[in-house]
């Protein structure tokens, strides 16, 4: 099963590498909601943070769903 979680924008949110890929703003923050690394069913990330075409956020692909 793939799973696509939405986030909301968080300045507060810290840069974390994950897999040897940087995941920025909010995204770690829901990865980590999910179980994090070793135990969210996301498993790593697959490529680097994208940003989305409209260039109005961003999104990151990981083995098991993606998080926008």
């Amino acid at each position: 099963m793939v799973a696509a979680l939405f986030t909301g924008a968080s300045p507060a949110a810290a840069d974390e590498t994950v897999c040897g890929h940087v995941v920025r703003g909010a995204i770690p923050a829901k990865y980590q909601e999910t179980g994090g690394l070793g135990r969210s069913p996301l498993g790593c990330p697959t490529a680097p943070e994208l940003t989305t075409p409209g260039g109005q956020g961003a999104y990151t692909h990981f083995q098991g769903g993606s998080i926008y």
